[in-house]
């Protein structure tokens, strides 16, 4: 696990995205409050950031310039209340608890290898022995996450929690295929595409559990929780290897899926890549950041 995938937004019906958990954010939060052990909570990872100083985690939509040339234009996290681009928990409301929830930071995650992929073995009986091997099969991914939440207090980190608990109930419906946008890696200088993947019906397996009590460190409050996410579709799909307008990407069946042992989709919805959503909180009037 490392600083490269502190990444995970979903992706609505209407093409818009909204983010859910995003490392550049705490670090922002934190480095601007000089709260807490910052090199402690990444001593995990490195940075991700390209030689120009450019934080591929922090890139918003993909759009047209003056020149015609595709860019993707850089996010700013300047604070938690910040209202060009608020925390999706803050609840609007200054000096609020919610206000108090720098944000989260995610320790290990596991299922985005090739685990789900298996065949069957019947074992032959006799002296030579050995065995009959079935076809290869891709089973559901199953994504199992420890996440660090840093907050000013504990009750910040409550609030964080049930902010979680919420998004992930209402965002990961089963019965909506619902789908999320990921990373996998720190992509290569001027390649923002690289490592960026969709992943469809994600749905909330488990829910959030405490997994350690709160630590007081340097003017913070962590905390560690853990939490389940099953994906039906073990395909994770990479649309934009060079960003696009909504109209010229590809059809998901013209995307590049990673192994999945399956021959075809069973649907083909066109790829998207902007809109705005309303948040989970209604006084947060500003919209998600966009893809």
């Amino acid at each position: 696990m490392t600083h490269h995938m502190q990444f995970l937004y979903s992706l609505n019906d209407d093409g818009s995205v909204c983010e859910i958990l995003n490392g550049e954010r705490l670090m922002s939060s934190l480095t601007d409050t000089g709260l807490c052990n910052v090199l402690g909570i990444k001593q995990q990872g490195t940075d991700c950031r390209w030689s120009d100083g450019t934080l591929p985690l922090a890139l918003d939509t993909c759009s047209v310039d003056v020149d015609g040339e595709h860019t993707w234009e850089p996010i700013t996290f300047a604070g938690v209340t910040w209202p060009g681009n608020p925390a999706p928990w803050w609840d609007g409301v200054a000096d609020s608890v919610s206000s108090g929830g720098y944000g989260f930071w995610i320790e290990e995650w596991t299922g985005l290898d090739s685990v789900h992929m298996k065949r069957n073995a019947a074992q032959r009986a006799g002296r030579l022995g050995g065995a009959n091997f079935g076809s290869l099969a891709s089973q559901s991914r199953v994504w199992k996450m420890n996440l660090i939440l840093v907050g000013a207090s504990g009750a910040a980190l409550e609030d964080l929690f049930r902010w979680l608990e919420t998004t992930l109930a209402d965002c990961c419906d089963p019965c909506a295929g619902s789908e999320m946008l990921i990373r996998t890696a720190c992509p290569p200088d001027g390649d923002a595409g690289f490592g960026l993947y969709r992943a469809k019906g994600v749905a909330l397996i488990e829910g959030l559990q405490w997994e350690a009590p709160p630590i007081e460190s340097l003017g913070c409050f962590i905390r560690r929780v853990s939490v389940t996410l099953g994906v039906s579709d073990p395909c994770l799909y990479s649309c934009a290897v060079n960003c696009a307008d909504q109209e010229e990407l590809p059809n998901i069946l013209d995307c590049v899926p990673s192994p999945c042992g399956q021959a075809a989709m069973s649907r083909a919805p066109t790829c998207s890549t902007t809109g705005s959503a309303v948040r989970s909180r209604p006084a947060a009037a500003a919209p998600c950041p966009r893809w």
